[in-house]
């Protein structure tokens, strides 16, 4: 009898217990639900993100330009005012990187947001400068400053920054060409400077005084005399289709071996990434878009790499 009892009870207390677990679904559900609803309230909107240029007092006009790869290169174009050309180069350069980290913070989720910034004045054919997520070209200059998110460059960088010719480098050339001498395949007249990520000056950084030059012994880490030790590090389309297969390989190992030591989970070998990233250099219009972003930009496409 009273074992009985027992599965009498039993259907009550699973009933209990059915009603409970409702309940916590119900709250569960409710919850997500709303999660999900101020999440999307959160999200800004392209009016947004266009209402934001238009009140920045720098800027006078801006346009996103679509790209026509398979690989995202969409372009977000900006035309600064005489205000902000005032400014030191330093002083550029650190309002405009702090620009684009915060912008692509608050509207990177946008469908048709832009990888990178391509920064004009005057009304000049070739943009001033070029940001990327880890890279600030100063285009007329020839100088490609790596660094990683939130880095901020020392003091003796921004004053290297400050000793390049200001005329050039607001001279709206690319690598000191015009845009009807580069589009007649001219070579550039000045010589790619890198600073690393490390702060390390590959390059001359030329001043307005020839006397006042840093000279920097340049050791291209891009094809050294071993293949093994070729890397992408400041490395554009340029330089890449000037790689031998050998090269290419190892600059591609090198730069996954990078991301496998960071704790990255890579899916596919170096070959794979080799062609996507030759597709993407057979458009001359994506030659100056640096060879660590492409193989960003094919990792997020492709989903091959993830942490």
């Amino acid at each position: 009898m009273k074992a009985r009892g027992n599965m009498k009870g039993y259907p009550l207390a699973l009933f209990s217990i059915l009603l409970f677990l409702t309940a916590c679904s119900s709250t569960t559900n409710k919850n997500k639900s709303n999660k999900e609803q101020e999440s999307h309230e959160n999200t800004p909107t392209v009016k947004e993100r266009d209402a934001s240029l238009k009140a920045n007092e720098y800027i006078i006009d801006f346009q996103n330009t679509k790209g026509q790869t398979s690989v995202n290169t969409d372009t977000l174009t900006i035309t600064m005012n005489d205000k902000f050309s005032q400014k030191e180069i330093s002083e550029q350069y650190l309002y405009l990187v702090d620009f684009y980290e915060k912008f692509t913070e608050k509207y990177g989720d946008l469908n048709d947001f832009f990888t990178s910034i391509d920064v004009y004045f005057n009304n000049k054919d070739i943009p001033t400068y070029t940001i990327y997520k880890r890279s600030f070209d100063i285009v007329a200059a020839n100088v490609a400053i790596d660094r990683e998110v939130s880095q901020r460059p020392s003091k003796n960088i921004l004053m290297l920054l400050d000793r390049l010719d200001k005329g050039q480098v607001m001279s709206g050339t690319d690598d000191g060409l015009t845009l009807a001498e580069k589009d007649s395949g001219a070579e550039p007249k000045i010589k790619q400077t890198i600073i690393t990520t490390s702060e390390e000056v590959k390059g001359t950084i030329n001043s307005p005084n020839p006397t006042d030059n840093t000279e920097v012994t340049y050791t291209n880490r891009h094809s050294g005399t071993n293949d093994t030790e070729t890397y992408i590090d400041g490395m554009n389309g340029n330089g890449w289709t000037k790689l031998t297969d050998n090269q290419k390989f190892h600059a591609v190992s090198n730069a996954l071996y990078s991301l496998d030591q960071n704790g990255y989970t890579i899916e596919e070998s170096e070959d794979y990434y080799i062609d996507a990233i030759n597709a993407f250099y057979t458009d001359s219009s994506t030659m100056n878009v640096p060879v660590n972003e492409v193989l960003t930009q094919i990792a997020i496409t492709s989903n091959t790499i993830s942490k």
